[in-house]
This record gives C-alpha cells, sequence and structure tokens, in this order.
C-alpha cells in the first residue's frame, strides 16, 4: 500500500531518524567550541555539576545546552543570543529562558562581576541553573508518556510494515495508517505541551527572584574577597565548586553584612597600628627585591603606575608579584612570633559576639599578612572542632571565607584549646607565640591546670591575652570568668562591646 509506505517512511523521519540540520543551533547564544570545551572540562572535573547536569537532562529538554548558554551570558565580553529561527526546535525553549535572564534588571550588574571570570562565571552559572531546575515544572512525567506515546507508534509501525509483507488486505491497513497519523498527532501534542511548560516557567517571577539571589551572592563575594586585597587573577585560579561553595556560605551566613562592617572597621584599627609601629621603627634599606606591595615600590615603579604608556605593563607586574620594590630591614624576617586565636563557636557567641570575634581574627590576620607571620586559628566549644593554619599571613580566598562563616554552637571547655596552644607552641613551628583567647562565657580550670599553664607560658615564652566579650555574666559568675581568664593570661580585657579603644587594646597587644 503506497499510502501507507509514504507514511511510515515520513513519521520515522520526523520521530525516529532525526539528524539535526547543520544550518541549526543546539544552543541559544552564539558560542565557540572553546566555550563548549570549558564547560565540558568543568562537568567532567566537578562532581556536583555533573550530578546537575544529569538531573537536569531528565526534567529540562536541553538542559546541558541551557547550560552552556548562562555560562555564555555572563562570561563572555560580548554575549550574543542567537535569532529564532536559527535554533533548532526542540532547543528553543532555552531561548526564553536565556532572554528572560538577559533582560532583567539584575542581569548586568551580576555579568559586570562575572564577565571574562571562567570560574565565577561557571559557579553563578552553576547556582543559577540549579535554581531554576528547582523552581521549573517537572517535565519527567511529561517525558515518560511521550516515550510511552513512542514506543506505540513504533509498535504500530513494526506491526503494520510486517502484515504488509503478509499481504494483508487494503481495509486492514488503512486501520493502520489511521492509528499511525492518530499516534503521530498525538505525540506531536504532547511535545508542544512539554515545550509550553519550560516557556511558561520563564515568564514567572521566580526567575527573576533567582537572579536576584545569585547576583547578590556574586557581587557581595567579589567585593568582599576585593576589599580583602585579592586580585581579579587570583579569583580566577579558585575552581569553580570551590567559588560556588563560597557562594554558598556567603548567602547562608546573613550576619556578614553586619560582620563585615565590623571587620572593616578592626581591619583599618590594625593597619593604622601597623602604620604608626613602622613609623616609629628604625630602618634601612638593604636592597632591591620584588614583590607586589605598592607602599614600598621603587620611583621607576611609580612612575610607571602614572604613565600611560606603561601602566598596562605595571598592572601586569603588579598582579604577578614582580614589581620592583625595596627590601627594608623590617622585610628580613625579623624574629616576630607566630600568632594563635582560640575562637570560642559555643551556642551564646552566637550574632553580634561572633562578629567580633571574627573582626579580631581578621585584624590580626592583617598584622600577620604585613609582618609575614604564622597564625592558627583554634575553633572550639565543648571540644576543638576546627583548626586552620596560616603560613605567613597568606590564605586561600575559599579558606578566608571558611575562617568568616565557620560557626556550630555548643557548649564552652577552656582547658581543650588551651591544653591545644601549648602543644602548638611546643612545635619548632609556633614558638614564642601570641595568643588571643576569645570568649564570652564560663568554664572550669582546676588549679592544677592553671599552674601548669603558667609554668609552660613561662618555659616557652609565650603570651596568652583573654578576652570576655559580651555582658551576659552577672555578680559571682563575671567574677569567676574574670579570675578563671586571668589566671591563664597574661593580659585580660573585659569588654562588654569591643570598643574603638578597647580593640585597640587587643589588636596592639598582638605587635611585637
Amino acid at each position: 500500500m503506497k499510502k501507507l509506505r509514504g507514511l511510515i517512511k515520513k513519521v520515522k523521519k520526523k520521530f525516529f531518524n532525526k539528524k539535526p540540520e547543520e544550518t541549526l543551533s543546539e544552543n541559544s547564544l552564539s558560542l565557540f567550541n572553546y566555550d563548549r570545551h570549558v564547560v565540558e572540562t568543568a562537568v567532567e572535573s566537578n562532581p556536583e555539576l555533573s550530578k546537575l547536569i544529569e538531573r537536569g537532562e531528565k526534567d529540562l529538554k536541553g538542559f546541558n545546552r541551557l547550560f552552556e548558554d548562562i555560562y555564555g551570558a555572563l562570561q563572555k565580553q560580548h554575549p550574543t543570543i542567537l535569532a529564532e529561527e536559527s535554533i533548532a526546535k526542540e532547543y528553543r525553549a532555552n531561548r526564553e529562558h536565556l532572554k528572560d535572564i538577559m533582560d532583567s534588571e539584575d542581569y548586568d550588574d551580576l555579568r559586570q562581576t562575572t564577565k571574562l571570570n571562567k570560574s565565577l562565571a561557571l559557579a553563578t552559572a552553576q547556582d543559577l541553573a540549579r535554581k531554576i531546575l528547582e523552581n521549573s515544572p517537572d517535565e519527567t512525567e511529561k517525558r515518560r508518556e511521550l516515550e510511552k506515546e513512542k514506543d506505540r507508534l513504533e509498535q504500530l509501525i513494526e506491526r503494520a510494515e510486517g502484515l504488509e509483507g503478509e499481504g494483508a488486505s487494503e481495509d486492514h491497513l488503512e486501520l493502520y495508517a489511521e492509528a499511525i497519523e492518530k499516534a503521530a498527532a498525538d505525540i506531536e501534542k504532547l511535545e508542544e505541551e512539554a515545550a509550553q511548560i519550560t516557556s511558561n516557567y520563564a515568564q514567572r517571577e521566580a526567575l527573576k527572584e533567582d537572579l536576584e539571589e545569585t547576583a547578590e551572592k556574586a557581587t557581595g563575594l567579589v567585593e568582599m574577597l576585593h576589599s580583602f586585597g585579592y586580585s581579579q587573577e587570583e579569583l580566577e585560579r579558585v575552581s569553580p565548586d570551590r567559588m560556588l561553595r563560597m557562594l554558598d556560605s556567603v548567602y547562608d551566613h546573613r550576619q556578614l553584612k553586619d560582620m563585615m562592617e565590623i571587620i572593616g572597621r578592626f581591619r583599618k584599627l590594625a593597619r593604622d597600628l601597623l602604620s604608626k609601629a613602622t613609623q616609629k621603627d628604625h630602618f634601612t634599606i638593604s636592597g632591591v627585591g620584588f614583590g607586589d606591595d605598592i607602599a614600598d615600590m621603587t620611583d621607576y615603579e611609580a612612575i610607571s603606575a602614572m604613565h600611560p604608556a606603561l601602566q598596562k605593563d605595571f598592572l601586569s607586574r603588579w598582579s604577578d608579584g614582580e614589581l620592583e620594590v625595596y627590601v627594608r630591614d623590617d622585610d628580613i624576617p625579623s624574629g616576630k612570633g607566630p600568632m594563635i586565636i582560640c575562637d570560642d563557636i559555643s551556642g551564646t557567641m552566637k550574632g553580634t559576639r561572633d562578629s567580633y570575634a571574627k573582626g579580631l581574627i581578621m585584624a590580626c590576620l592583617e598584622i600577620a599578612r604585613k609582618e609575614h607571620r604564622d597564625m592558627h586559628i583554634i575553633y572550639y566549644e565543648s571540644s576543638i572542632k576546627k583548626e586552620v593554619s596560616i603560613r605567613k599571613g597568606k590564605i586561600r580566598p575559599e579558606e578566608l571565607i571558611e575562617a568568616l562563616v565557620y560557626f556550630t554552637g555548643g557548649g564552652t571547655n577552656f582547658e581543650r584549646p588551651l591544653a591545644r596552644t601549648a602543644e602548638l607552641v611546643r612545635s619548632s613551628q609556633m614558638k614564642k607565640a601570641d595568643v588571643l583567647f576569645l570568649t564570652d562565657g564560663i568554664a572550669p580550670i582546676s588549679d592544677e591546670f592553671a599552674q601548669q599553664f603558667a609554668k609552660e607560658r613561662k618555659r616557652l615564652e609565650f603570651k596568652v591575652v583573654s578576652v570576655l566579650i559580651g555582658d551576659d555574666l552577672r555578680g559571682e559568675q563575671k567574677e569567676e570568668s574574670v579570675r578563671t581568664l586571668k589566671s591563664v593570661s597574661d593580659y585580660h580585657l573585659d569588654a562588654k562591646d569591643l570598643t574603638t579603644k578597647n580593640a585597640k587594646e587587643v589588636i596592639g597587644s598582638m605587635l611585637n
């Protein structure tokens, strides 16, 4: 039957033997092969991203291509959406997603942060794609229905071809032709409904909210890291998965904005104190070396920084740490001791007190960076929960964010972090350390421990500054806490709030 054979050929070509036309794109954005290679490499090296793409492909048609499009829209210098007619039909719903993203008020601000930064663009694309997938209507059931109908159509075609070969009657074959036509029409309708589900979501306010949240996370993180002196080049070296973890940490830590105000204030105090200490110190220039500290750069570099023709090369050398800088006597290892910070992360420290503690930690990090001193942070509650070692004040961006947001809650034990402190000082790396012990609470210290710790302080020549933050304790409890802390300290500060005056005292005590 000629009609049946023609119908079967047409249906097979449409539903089972699809070959994408070379002139049509699976992407909605103009991308180079290199852009796709960057995404492919990221997917292969990042298990979380790989799982996201795999899950997305089950729920949203062309999710992998959508991810490539979002990455390109965030990273490329001049992202361009393709005309609808140049995109393969089954991928056109992605164009609606992308258009809504690029038309959003938050897109331009976000792109200023992610443009030409592959790592950050991949991380923010993953964050946004994850939200799109979480908030999108699930196409899975519709897909299953489609596959079921396609299986039924294939069976009809096989049966019809078999009957024709067996010489079945025209009337019999006509019935099969009608059934095949109906099945093909049903499949077309299901495909249109599935596409409509995706494009409907693209119009929803949820996508705008997703983009706003992602933009807030990305711009906030980059501004914060830049404020700590990290260059764009350093941020580009952070892997996308670590960058995403930083994005999540910053956004989930709701008090971080308030904390940054305190941190900024304390870091400025540290810089001011360092400046005054440097002015008082006598030093001589012992030679010329290479580095990234513009305060010590040579006259030639100062001229290069100002001259339009030399600025580009100057910035390149600065980012690579290859500026010519004067080497001063105080840049040569001077015997200044390392710092150990014991940070109380028990439940009562949550909120402003933790912000004060983290502010002091960051001020100490400023000192460690400037004076090339080692630093060790002990996070404690009823037990020691985490330790972070920082060599010569150098810390990776992701480690810095972790140091800022780390908090657990729990009880309080003073002896364990102090015992660990003594153990660290006994090691060759942390000899003659300056120790800062931060808490808001009360915990028992036995007379035997206090006496032994005092002997260790004297023998190992390290000093301890304790700070009691907050004013919850009253009467005898307050007296007991102060007495306990003084028994293991060389200097104790009782601070209801860390004002500029007493913050200066604490930070200044860390300067040798």
